[in-house]
């Protein structure tokens, strides 16, 4: 089952999907749900948009249930973009995870703190000459948050703050 609705109406935009599904296989059956709310607003020097996400899944392998596999549930995406004049323009933009689900269960490892709720700032200014060309910067990882996500056979620690700078041409 999926469901679309968007609206848009002098430049605010909201939109909802909803969605469910259920697979069978191998004597096993998976039904997730989840949902996706989208918003932004905006005038010509500033932009505010954001995201929440939840996503509730179940696994049963015969009798056994089992929940979502080391993903997080939640995920909350929010960010400004200030344009001050008009090839000039600065994001800053924030991501927010729930703790994973089933890391707990069965992990015993150094990385207990940074298995909690996942958290990253970011920013991006960029200066456009023309069609063309830009200069840009960003930093991710703003604040240098130590977390860890899913990892193929333990969690994964993920990286800290980075800085890119660069000059692009478009050919």
């Amino acid at each position: 089952i999926q469901g679309d609705f968007t609206h848009t109406a002098m430049n605010r935009q909201v939109c909802f999907f909803p969605v469910l599904l259920t697979q069978s296989a191998n004597s096993g059956e998976t039904s997730t749900r989840g949902i996706d709310v989208f918003g932004k607003y905006g005038s010509e020097k500033l932009q505010l948009w954001g995201s929440v996400s939840w996503v509730d899944a179940e696994r049963k392998l015969g009798t056994e249930p089992l929940g979502l596999d080391k993903i997080a549930p939640i995920n909350i995406r929010l960010g400004s973009t200030y344009s001050p004049i008009s090839p000039l323009s600065m994001t800053l933009s924030m991501q927010y995870r729930d703790k994973a689900e089933g890391f707990r269960a069965g992990y015993t490892g150094p990385l207990d703190s940074e298995l909690d709720s996942a958290y990253q700032f970011d920013f991006h200014g960029e200066y456009r000459f023309n069609d063309m060309t830009r200069l840009f910067a960003t930093v991710k990882n703003l604040t240098d948050n130590k977390y860890a996500t899913k990892g193929i056979l333990a969690p994964t620690v993920q990286e800290g703050r980075k800085f890119l700078l660069g000059f692009e041409i478009d050919l």
